[in-house]
């Protein structure tokens, strides 16, 4: 009987074995999958066409073309809301003073040329608002966070807060912004979407 014993003491010790190696798989899969979490990713890669639009070419120095004009990138910013990141940079070119917005939304890369308004104001943007006859909703609004290179006329960081708004009503490639950086009023800019197919990208040269 004693043998019956050992070999009942051997499965009792093989299925303990077991049991811990079948534990540390699981928890090396978990940290696996919390570790690819964690891992940024490059939105820029995961859109086809958008990656000659991304930071690394976009940047202080660069150059982009529309139509005949050539807009010099004179400063840029990094604006992210949690894990959601989108580009502005400040570009010398045409008329007035004017940015390009560069962002990938769920897997849509989305170009907008912005000009400046000549005013500001210390109000709390409206829900709706109408500029030149036409009517504007919000579209989104919160608090973000910003970095700037370059010439941006900001500090190097700093907290700023936003309101989007679209044409109401209708599919129209008019936008309308509101931005406030730190305790100056808000800035209104008035933007029109342009499709990649329209821009010409010279990169930044290499630092």
């Amino acid at each position: 009987m004693n043998w019956l014993w050992v070999i009942v003491g051997i499965l009792v010790v093989l299925g303990g074995i077991l049991l811990i190696m079948q534990g540390l798989n699981k928890r090396n899969e978990e940290r696996g999958r919390n570790a690819q979490a964690r891992t940024p990713k490059d939105p820029f890669a995961e859109v086809d066409g958008a990656s000659r639009f991304s930071p690394k070419n976009i940047a202080p120095g660069a150059i982009i073309r529309h139509g005949q004009t050539d807009y010099v990138v004179r400063g840029s910013l990094e604006i992210n809301q949690g894990p959601y990141v989108w580009h502005e940079h400040m570009v010398d070119g045409g008329n007035g003073s004017r940015y390009f917005s560069v962002e990938v939304d769920e897997g849509t890369l989305e170009l907008i040329l912005w000009e400046k308004g000549p005013s500001s104001t210390e109000q709390e943007p409206p829900s709706e608002t109408e500029v030149n006859g036409v009517l504007f909703r919000e579209s989104e609004r919160g608090p973000a966070h910003y970095r700037s290179t370059g010439t941006t006329g900001l500090d190097a960081s700093g907290d700023m807060r936003y309101v989007d708004y679209e044409v109401a009503g209708a599919d129209d490639p008019r936008r309308l912004s509101y931005e406030k950086f730190g305790d100056a009023p808000w800035e209104i800019s008035l933007g029109h979407v342009i499709y990649p197919g329209e821009l010409t990208v010279y990169p930044a040269p290499e630092q």
